[in-house]
């Protein structure tokens, strides 16, 4: 299920009340610029978020690729409110399909449908406000060479106790993590943090563990529901 194309009857932000942790990762896929995946069930109001989420990009001319994903072909797997019709070969064989674009998509999320809230979320110019100031930020650092990343050591831009959290995930959940795109992946949550602490002496950013943790998280290993699936491939 590919998001649809943008309208003008895309919701604003704030109409779109609850989702945190997806808007969250929308955000950081917004600021650098990283392809992002949901896997839903029906009733979610992802389609909409992502939707917004692209009208937003094209309006402030920022790059954007999300996609949404049902979690099995009836689209009640996981649902709170009806259930799976689906046998678990026949959902094994539809995420086996979502598997082969894997390396496509840097961020990952998986969603419920939640009852619909009647409050409001955040005002979407405060959202797009902070992303822009990340991306200016993010900017402003690469051309100060403030952000010297080495696809063939990206393990220096990390901090000991980051590291030895990466090794503990390639052994404890997939050693087929892909270490570079994690690493970037860390690099912009840090900037969306506003944390970033640099040791100048050798002109680089350090990467602390939480903004690993946060970056480990979006991984498709992560997903109990693909990890067998991944780890076959």
């Amino acid at each position: 299920m590919s998001m649809k194309p943008f309208n003008q009857n895309t919701p604003r932000l704030e109409l779109i009340a609850g989702y945190e942790y997806e808007k969250r990762a929308i955000e950081i896929a917004l600021i650098g610029n990283h392809p992002i995946v949901f896997l839903i069930n029906k009733g979610s109001e992802i389609p909409s978020l992502l939707m917004t989420a692209n009208r937003i990009a094209l309006e402030q001319q920022i790059r954007f690729k999300g996609l949404v994903y049902f979690w099995c072909p009836c689209g009640n797997y996981g649902s709170l409110k009806d259930e799976c019709q689906c046998k678990y070969p026949v959902i094994e064989r539809h995420l086996r399909k979502l598997a082969k674009v894997v390396s496509k998509y840097d961020i990952w999320s998986q969603s419920q449908s939640y009852p619909r809230q009647y409050h409001l979320g955040e005002v979407e110019e405060e959202f797009v406000g902070r992303v822009k100031r990340a991306i200016k930020f993010r900017e402003e650092q690469v051309s100060d060479n403030a952000i010297r990343f080495n696809s063939s050591s990206p393990l220096k831009l990390l901090t000991d106790s980051s590291v030895g959290l990466l090794k503990d995930y390639q052994q404890k959940v997939s050693i087929r993590v892909d270490v570079p795109k994690v690493v970037q992946l860390a690099i912009t949550i840090a900037l969306a943090d506003y944390v970033y602490d640099f040791n100048y002496a050798l002109c680089r950013p350090l990467i602390h563990q939480h903004h690993l943790a946060t970056a480990l998280q979006y991984q498709p290993y992560t997903m109990a529901g693909m990890q067998g699936i991944l780890n076959e491939r």
